[in-house]
């Protein structure tokens, strides 16, 4: 049965979605690309340089990513206003405030740059470096810095381009900054090079890049980018909202980060180990909600405060529910595969890392219900409630982490952080609602309607792959993992699926025959 009709609503909203369902499959295609090249890199990188020098450079890239995500909020303030401008007089008004929100990234990626020489010159004592080196330090730092540079313009043009909604040329830019680096790095690896050569590899790839993406945007700005119409007055008025947002990213990121943070300080390195093992692979699910996030933002946005809320509807509802497609899925593989996936995994499956895993994945989910209504809160300007609800959440997982660890362990921690966001979620969804007029249980129906018998079907599944005799080891997690996801799309195809969301899988499935059809021509 179908649980939400496109008949019952506007043909704009239902366009709205089917758009919506359309960026986010674009915006999961550069992390897709980014983490498997990541993850093929790593032990290339160790094979060729070594634990040490891999270790230097590690730390290069660890302090520069940490220095560059100082941006104050300023990315997400140019994607908003961008977002919102709609018409040649609403740009030429938002333009300066973009070209002096660039040059004041530009001017943070400068000082961060500093930092880092500065920290290179001490590099040796604290990274404790063998003598050899510890000469290198400062050439590493220094190149990598310059990188970092060169990422922040593009981070810059590419928040032009998520207000402007091109997340397609938006992932071209994130895919070939990832293989074009990754590319120079292994050519250089190849040819013996030294790790100078290779920070030069890397800083040289990152500034083409750069290059190319500045061109890129200025043949796609329109009109956004007049660097000689900067104005700080402009700045000035909206830093109060990025100064928000980016206290609020701080918030969240305490929230999950509080019980490792708390482990390491109460338990000690043991602890430590434990949580990171039960929060690695949940917490990747995390980043495809943010995916999602990002494309709800500037839609949320481009609507103005004023208006019917229609378009920010949609973007919550059709959000939300994409968000759970996601997550769901995934969750339930993981909770009914706790132990084989560890065990494949690890080659053990520890009680407590099993369990950290378990309610990580229960705080993931519940998180799943309220992030896109944390968002389109944001979007629509309301950062005093999110902001003070996201504080509060910090402040109670440090408070209850440093009460309950020394006592109960880790475990209780991980429980504390599912509580926290099967909490805060129903508060951001209900806030949400209200702000756009929509009441929150109809939403709440037309968000998560026809996705339980999927779910049943997910878990049922699963748990008989996991089960069969005829196959053993990995074999058998890899035919859960797939199986499991795959009867859910089906029982949802079949039973619970929106029109918008049949339409785009029928688009797919031709997309996929026209591609089978051409490849097979061509043979």
């Amino acid at each position: 049965m179908n649980t939400v009709s496109a008949e019952a609503r506007p043909g704009t909203e239902a366009a709205e979605a089917r758009r919506l369902m359309i960026d986010v499959a674009l915006n999961h295609s550069g992390l897709v690309v980014g983490t498997v090249v990541a993850v093929a890199l790593v032990p290339f990188m160790i094979d060729r340089l070594g634990a040490e020098r891999y270790g230097l450079w590690l730390a290069a890239i660890v302090l520069a990513t940490t220095l560059r995500g100082m941006d104050f909020g300023l990315g997400s303030v140019i994607a908003r206003e961008v977002a919102a401008a709609e018409g040649v007089a609403a740009r030429a008004e938002v333009a300066p405030l973009v070209s002096a929100a660039g040059l004041a990234l530009l001017g943070l990626a400068l000082a961060s740059a500093l930092v880092m020489l500065a920290l290179a010159a001490s590099a040796p004592s604290w990274l404790a470096l063998p003598p050899g080196l510890g000469q290198q330090a400062l050439p590493v730092f220094a190149l990598v810095a310059l990188a970092s540079v060169a990422e922040q313009l593009v981070a810059f043009l590419t928040a032009i381009l998520t207000g402007l909604r091109r997340f397609g040329a938006l992932n071209l830019v994130a895919v070939a900054l990832a293989v074009v680096r990754a590319a120079a790095i292994v050519v250089a690896l190849l040819l013996g090079a030294s790790l100078t050569s290779v920070a030069i590899a890397f800083a040289a790839s990152s500034l083409a890049v750069a290059a190319a993406t500045a061109w890129l945007v200025h043949a796609r700005a329109e009109g956004f980018l007049v660097p000689h119409l900067a104005s700080r007055a402009a700045l000035a008025a909206h830093l109060p909202f990025g100064l928000a947002m980016f206290a609020g990213f701080l918030g969240a990121t305490l929230v999950w980060q509080a019980l490792p943070l708390m482990s390491v300080a109460l338990l000690g390195t043991g602890a430590l180990v434990a949580v990171h093992l039960g929060q690695r692979i949940p917490l990747v699910l995390t980043s495809l909600q943010g995916r999602v996030s990002a494309v709800v933002f500037p839609a949320a946005s481009g609507e103005p405060a004023a208006g019917d809320g229609t378009g920010a509807r949609t973007a919550l509802v059709t959000g939300t529910r994409l968000v759970l497609h996601l997550t769901i899925p995934a969750t339930v593989v993981g909770l009914v595969g706790t132990e084989q996936i560890l065990l494949a995994w690890l080659g053990s499956a520890d009680p407590t890392v099993a369990a950290v895993f378990r309610l990580t994945l229960l705080a993931v989910l519940a998180d799943a219900c309220g992030a896109v209504a944390a968002t389109v809160l944001w979007a629509r300007g309301a950062a005093r409630p999110v902001l003070a609800a996201t504080l509060a959440a910090a402040a109670i997982m440090v408070t209850g982490c440093a009460g309950l660890l020394p006592v109960y362990g880790a475990s209780a921690g991980a429980l504390l952080l599912a509580l926290v966001h099967v909490g805060g979620s129903p508060w951001f969804w209900t806030q949400a609602c209200r702000a756009l007029g929509l009441r929150p249980f109809d939403g709440m129906r037309r968000a998560v309607g026809g996705l339980i018998v999927p779910t049943l079907a997910c878990a049922l599944v699963t748990g008989g792959a996991l089960l069969a005799p005829w196959t053993e080891g990995l074999l058998r997690l890899a035919t859960a993992a797939a199986l499991g996801p795959a009867a859910y799309l089906a029982v949802l195809l079949w039973r619970g699926a929106t029109d918008e969301e049949r339409a785009l899988a029928r688009s797919l499935s031709d997309a996929l025959s026209r591609a089978l059809g051409f490849a097979r021509d061509a043979r």
